[in-house]
């Protein structure tokens, strides 16, 4: 029983020291569009605030930068280091754009953006889709890319996966955690049942 507790006080500490941040987009095409999909969260703790402004989704490959989600007014972040494009394509607007407003800007010095007032390590989830067209025709050019920043407890990262459609979900080290500690709960109670029916016995 002590063993058992013991594991779960132990699950529970691991669980909640879990912060590392990072935040993952995905381009790809479906269904004659281009959709990129986003989720994460981000560390900004090493980053320098550099200012707010509306943004709207779209892309300029040959600038490393790309917004997703819906219009609105973000704050900038700027002190990232990685590739300074991922194509060659202009500026192409999107079509639509839904949740939260991401974007990466890799014009030296570098930029992140976030919605106006975001907590580093608060969940992101963003969207954009271009209608009617291909990853060749806004100027993306397939790979993996990626951005960091930060060291330590503040490291963190931005991926673009250019042609890669976003795995299905699988669960997360909280959720594997939260699902063994049921089983370990389930194992006490068990074991307690028995327990007792042995001393009544």
């Amino acid at each position: 029983m002590k063993t058992i507790q013991s594991a779960a006080v132990a699950l529970l500490l691991l669980l909640s020291g879990n912060t590392f941040a990072a935040y993952t987009l995905y381009f790809f095409e479906s269904g004659g569009n281009v959709v990129a999909s986003g989720s994460g969260s981000l560390n900004l703790g090493a980053l320098s605030p550099a200012g707010s402004g509306p943004l709207s989704p779209g892309v300029i490959a040959s600038a490393g930068l790309v917004f997703t989600g819906t219009a609105g007014t973000v704050d900038a972040y700027l002190g990232i280091s990685g590739p300074p494009a991922f194509g060659g394509g202009g500026p192409v607007g999107a079509n639509a754009g839904s949740g939260d407003m991401v974007g990466l800007d890799s014009t030296m010095p570098g930029f992140v953006f976030a919605p106006a007032g975001y907590v580093s390590g608060a969940a992101l989830t963003s969207s954009a889709t271009w209608t009617a067209t291909s990853l060749a025709s806004l100027g993306l050019t397939p790979g993996t890319y990626l951005w960091t920043w930060g060291t330590g407890p503040t490291a963190d990262s931005f991926t673009v996966h250019i042609g890669i459609a976003p795995p299905a979900s699988i669960p997360t080290l909280s959720e594997w955690g939260l699902l063994v500690l049921a089983v370990l709960m389930a194992g006490w109670a068990m074991r307690h049942r028995f327990w007792q029916r042995n001393r009544v016995g």
